[in-house]
């Protein structure tokens, strides 16, 4: 299966969107995510992805067109299950998707004192300052 690198923020922006959307529909969907995310381990909902470099194996890491590194993770989208046209994957540095969290977590769940622990949990298991 061939990918398009999405490099724009806003492209980036839509794809998570996508993500969190159809987590955010599975019971306990978006702090079972915010749990994950916390210890370094991805999230896969209807043919969409968000990856950490120890959720991929061998193979899957030599397929990937840019390498995966424990600074990134990998957003992964099947055009099938998204808004955009083409399968398509793009890069985020941790701080960078901790910023997303942050901005966008209150348009999928109600933001109260537990939402507000797993984000810091999240933020403390990627090492953000």
């Amino acid at each position: 299966m061939d990918y398009v690198i999405l490099k724009e923020a806003t492209d980036k922006k839509i794809i998570l969107d996508d993500i969190f959307f159809e987590i955010s529909l599975r019971k306990s969907g978006i702090e079972k995510a915010l749990e994950k995310f916390s210890q370094k381990e991805g999230y896969i909902v209807e043919g969409k992805a968000i990856c950490f470099k120890e959720d991929l194996d061998e193979y899957d890491l030599s397929q990937l067109k840019i390498p995966l590194d424990d600074e990134h993770i990998l957003i992964d989208v099947e055009s099938d299950y998204s808004s955009v046209d083409e399968n398509s994957q793009a890069y985020m540095t941790f701080p960078e998707f901790y910023a997303y969290l942050e901005r966008n977590i209150k348009n999928y769940v109600i933001v109260d004192n537990k939402i507000n622990e797993l984000l810091l949990d999240v933020k403390k298991g990627l090492k953000i300052q």
